[in-house]
């Protein structure tokens, strides 16, 4: 599915995302292309930017992810972020894209407001090479983590969605760097019919709920990690 350069709650650089995630909830596999090029961006974010109110923390992005390789060459997500502190826009980056790092300096300047989101739910790389295919793999995220939290970035990590029996939801805690905040999420397939075939057999969504459940019990509570219900089934 091609999402807009321009959304209510913020900016896609890139038309669709090569991460390729099987859950996506936004149907945005694809081949990273941008919406416009590096020479047309700045007129067509200016436009974007006057639809969105001022003070609005803006997503990159909201449907596809704005560090995926492709960026490497085009670039259109540091142009972004560079207007967006040139014009002191809050924003928020969610990425599973390593060339976060490319952009600390921007990211380590609070003189804008901003949060730095990664995301990660496993560690089993093999696992994860199924269900996110052109995503780096997972130490590859965690060492970009480290250099971000070495940065001084105030880093959230999402493990959207956690795969608990892939890899216990301590066992993730333990390989992170320390971060402000953990958010544990369960994996939601209501937008894929209530079920996803994973590795060698079908999951419905009361079965990866119960596991997510489980998962919480399981864990030692922490005050910087909060767990996040499924969300009630569609009628």
């Amino acid at each position: 599915m091609e999402h807009p350069f321009v959304t209510m709650n913020g900016i896609n650089p890139y038309r669709h995302c090569s991460h390729r995630c099987v859950y996506c909830c936004s149907f945005a596999q694809g081949c990273a292309t941008p919406w416009y090029s590096r020479r047309d961006v700045m007129k067509e974010l200016t436009r974007a930017l006057e639809t969105l109110p001022a003070d609005q923390k803006i997503s990159l992005s909201p449907c596809s992810d704005p560090y995926t390789p492709e960026e490497e060459q085009h670039g259109i997500t540091r142009l972004i972020l560079e207007e967006l502190h040139r014009r002191n826009r809050p924003y928020f980056v969610c990425t599973k894209g390593t060339l976060v790092t490319r952009d600390i300096d921007l990211l380590s300047d609070y003189s804008v407001d901003h949060d730095v989101w990664m995301v990660l739910g496993a560690l089993d790389e093999k696992a994860l090479s199924f269900t996110e295919p052109g995503a780096p793999s997972p130490q590859a995220r965690i060492a970009a983590m480290y250099q971000l939290v070495e940065a001084e970035i105030s880093l959230t990590v999402n493990a959207a969605p956690l795969l608990p029996w892939i890899t216990p939801a301590e066992d993730l805690y333990q390989a992170l760097p320390h971060c402000e905040r953990i958010h544990m999420c369960p994996l939601q397939v209501q937008h894929m019919g209530g079920k996803i075939k994973l590795f060698d057999r079908i999951w419905t969504q009361a079965e990866l709920s119960a596991n997510f459940f489980a998962a919480r019990a399981e864990f030692t509570p922490r005050d910087n990690v909060t767990w996040h219900d499924p969300m009630p089934d569609i009628p």
